[in-house]
């Protein structure tokens, strides 16, 4: 069941994610048993409309390269485009748990996305501080980005995750790239000397 309508159907729920969000379109779904059910090691799904929210679900959990491996197939990748990154299933908790090392208080929160058949997309923002994983930023330096995440699902399993954002301007916002020349002050001219023109004409 998604939301608190047993009539409404999942492609009008899923819908709905652009308005209301992931939260309030699958409120109860983790806790009202339908879904994912995560237990040793194990996933088991009714469809892409119940492992959307979960995977969210697991970001925010205790362990969440734990929690989000098990959401994989064995011929399951998780793609991150900005970082160049296609991890196979059997190194995706291992790359998250190296990744999310160098990172603090790592959040996604979704603002909304679409799904059909077993094809979905969320837009979501980004959050977190440094804590090793980006070379010249200071330790803690917080940032903020836009993202948009494609899901691949077969049977009861993600097939594929496909992770896209600015990876230019999140690495601006902590000091490591200097800012747009756009968003830079112009260069004033200055005189060849301290007198500048004026001397030039009176000599």
């Amino acid at each position: 069941m998604i939301g608190s309508s047993t009539s409404m159907s999942r492609r009008t729920a899923l819908g709905r994610f652009a308005s209301v969000g992931l939260g309030s379109v699958f409120a109860g779904v983790a806790t009202a048993g339908a879904g994912i059910a995560i237990a040793s090691g194990s996933v088991k799904a009714a469809s892409i409309f119940d492992v959307v929210p979960q995977w969210f679900d697991a970001w925010m959990s205790f362990d969440p390269p734990s929690s989000l491996a098990p959401f994989y197939s064995t011929g399951g990748v998780y793609e991150d485009v900005a970082w160049g990154a296609y991890v196979l299933a059997p190194d995706i908790e291992g790359y998250l748990r190296t990744t999310l090392a160098g990172l603090s208080n790592f959040q996604r929160y979704a603002l909304g996305s679409f799904a059909v058949d077993n094809f979905a997309a969320v837009e979501q923002t980004i959050t977190g501080a440094n804590q090793g994983l980006f070379p010249g930023a200071p330790f803690g330096a917080t940032f903020e980005c836009y993202a948009v995440t494609l899901f691949e699902f077969d049977g009861n399993l993600l097939t594929r995750t496909v992770d896209y954002y600015d990876i230019a301007g999140l690495l601006m916002q902590m000091g490591v790239w200097p800012s747009w020349p756009g968003n830079q002050e112009p260069e004033q001219d200055q005189p060849e000397d301290d007198c500048g023109i004026l001397c030039k004409k009176s000599g």
